[in-house]
């Protein structure tokens, strides 16, 4: 009796692991924001959090810069950056691809993005200060 007593304890112990493990493999953090980054006068940022459309019934994440002026902090530019077409039979968090890394080269913004694609955007030459 006393055998079967512990086997339970032992049974439910790692039972109670393992369940406990696989859902906090499911679930993922939110990673840090990217740092803004400063050309000529205008503050690049990222949203943390893609605006979400929905196109025929399918919920989409549109992920976005935004340009802001230093002097008067308004936003002077904001611009599409990618889309991720969500699939409503899978968990939503486990679909979204952050923004990772902002930085300028050669007179555009470069935004990185936690799957390692590079995308090169013209910022409009009438936004920037010289």
């Amino acid at each position: 009796m006393l055998k079967i007593f512990r086997f339970g304890i032992i049974l439910g112990v790692v039972s109670f692991l393992f369940f406990n493990l696989n859902i906090a493999e499911a679930k993922r953090g939110v990673p840090l924001e990217p740092s803004p980054v400063i050309y000529k006068g205008i503050k690049f940022t990222a949203l943390q959090w893609p605006k979400q459309e929905k196109l025929n019934g399918k919920e989409i994440d549109v992920w976005y810069v935004e340009g802001w002026d230093i002097e008067n902090n308004s936003k002077v530019w904001e611009k599409e950056v990618y889309r991720i077409n969500i699939d409503n039979s899978l968990e939503h968090d486990v679909q979204m691809v952050f923004i990772t890394f902002l930085s300028i080269e050669k007179d555009k913004l470069v935004v990185n993005n936690e799957n390692g694609k590079k995308y090169q955007i013209d910022i409009p030459k009438e936004i920037l200060k010289e």
